[in-house]
């Protein structure tokens, strides 16, 4: 006769898994996207994370902490917790200060000819994701010294000194987006209508074949 097998438990038990902290500290990184001309590179000077009480538990909190410095110039730091499992949940305080928006330049090329001069993005809002609204926004949002020119000329086509959007409320599931105040200080706008008749802005769009679009119906 076989000997009787230990009681190891009831069968099919899921394994539990704990890890206190986790973190990274002064990561640095530098991501280059070739699929854009001219190519954008991303840089990432220092970045510190922090993930407490992981575990794989249903319903488990995960205290996070992310910061980080970008090489342009600008901070972006993240403060709040996650939830993985039985479904993903996320809730942050989001804060961004100074940074710099000349990063975008390589994807605003695909769309028109013009340069981001100069221009500062500052963020305090309240980021959350859950499966009952995928992603929604709550906050004050700020671009400061903003210019851009027309990349063949070098002209002034706008620029502000300050740009506040003040109560932004976006919610992925409604599909709505609102803002309760808006505030420009020192606006610029540079339109000019030629004796043809065309309009400088039409001039520095760009058609779908990536050419700058010049106002002119094609001929047959």
């Amino acid at each position: 006769e076989p000997p009787a097998e230990e009681d190891t438990g009831a069968a099919g038990e899921p394994w539990g898994l704990a890890l206190g902290r986790l973190a990274v500290d002064g990561f640095a990184a530098t991501l280059r996207d070739e699929s854009v001309q001219p190519t954008a590179e991303i840089g990432v000077e220092s970045l510190d994370l922090e993930i407490r009480d992981l575990s794989n538990e249903p319903g488990a909190v995960f205290p996070t902490m992310l910061s980080l410095q970008v090489n342009r110039g600008g901070t972006v730091s993240l403060d709040g917790t996650v939830t993985v499992l039985p479904a993903p949940v996320v809730q942050f305080a989001l804060g961004i200060d100074g940074l710099a928006l000349a990063g975008a330049q390589p994807y605003i090329e695909q769309l028109a000819d013009v340069s981001f001069d100069s221009g500062v993005l500052d963020t305090e809002a309240r980021l959350a994701s859950s499966p009952e609204e995928p992603l929604s926004f709550e906050g004050d949002v700020a671009i400061r010294d903003f210019l851009i020119t027309e990349t063949d000329l070098g002209t002034r086509l706008g620029s502000w000194g300050r740009l506040d959007l003040d109560g932004v409320v976006f919610s992925a599931a409604e599909e709505a987006l609102t803002v309760s105040e808006v505030r420009v200080e020192r606006p610029y706008g540079d339109i000019l209508i030629t004796a043809e008749g065309q309009v400088n802005l039409g001039r520095i769009a760009k058609d779908d074949a990536g050419g700058a679009a010049d106002g002119e119906p094609e001929s047959a």
